[in-house]
């Protein structure tokens, strides 16, 4: 039902990278997006020159911002280039997740702010 361009475009991937598959379980709320890098070149962390991708890390997950009322969770191996013979991760996908851990805790704030609002509706009595 969903399609792989649709999530390129709402994640806003450049080239390099590609929604390899799109999962959803209706009875979770969720939907579990795995990601590929594709390139064969990426920017050194450190010095952000262009190196040749050495290899890719073990499979790692992140909790995205929630679409609708679906959980997102996106999935890939995060590219590793060699450096002056030390193999670094290139962090670049990996710090896009991490930033958006705080809209993601803003989002469950505000989810239950408004389930105590739901829950107080017409309970709340004013003296003056």
């Amino acid at each position: 039902m969903f399609t792989h361009q649709f999530f390129d475009l709402l994640l806003n991937l450049d080239d390099s990278w590609q929604v390899k598959s799109v999962d959803a379980d209706y009875n979770l709320s969720e939907i579990k997006i795995n990601i590929d890098y594709i390139g064969n070149q990426a920017k050194c962390p450190d010095t952000l020159e262009n190196c040749m991708i050495y290899d890719h890390a073990s499979n790692r997950t992140w909790r995205h911002l929630d679409t609708m009322q679906y959980k997102i969770y996106i999935s890939c191996r995060l590219p590793r280039a060699s450096i002056n013979k030390q193999i670094k991760e290139v962090s670049k996908v990996a710090t896009m997740f991490i930033d958006h851990l705080s809209g993601v805790v803003n989002a469950l704030i505000t989810n239950l702010t408004n389930a105590m609002v739901e829950q107080l509706n017409g309970k709340i009595v004013i003296n003056f």
